[in-house]
């Protein structure tokens, strides 16, 4: 089976003080978007592929920390499979995620 799934981590300013659930819905959707196909994503990926991953670990390290320090929540809305899943002739009827905290998140 192959994920292929993408991930990236952002910074998004979630409108929570909209009273609207469907405008809230919208603008954070139209926030995440911006950020998913606007000019500073090809960036982000050139300095993490290109000039990151040439700089020593511990500068990495440094930098991952920095950038996760300033998050307090990860949010993911990876699927689960689309089709049953068995273990050891088990069918599977529920799954439940958890996604991997960085630095000192609290919540994921």
């Amino acid at each position: 089976m192959v994920l292929d799934n993408k991930v990236a981590s952002v910074f998004l300013k979630v409108p929570v003080k909209q009273p609207d659930l469907e405008k809230r819905f919208q603008q954070t959707k139209a926030r995440m978007d911006s950020l998913k196909y606007g000019p500073v994503m090809p960036i982000m990926i050139f300095l993490i592929k290109v000039v990151l991953s040439s700089m020593p670990l511990w500068f990495t390290k440094w930098q991952q920390e920095l950038f996760a320090s300033k998050a307090s929540m990860i949010f993911s809305n990876v699927p689960g499979p689309r089709e049953r899943k068995h273990i050891r002739g088990f069918a599977i009827t529920n799954i439940f995620g958890f996604v991997p905290l960085v630095g000192f998140q609290q919540c994921g």
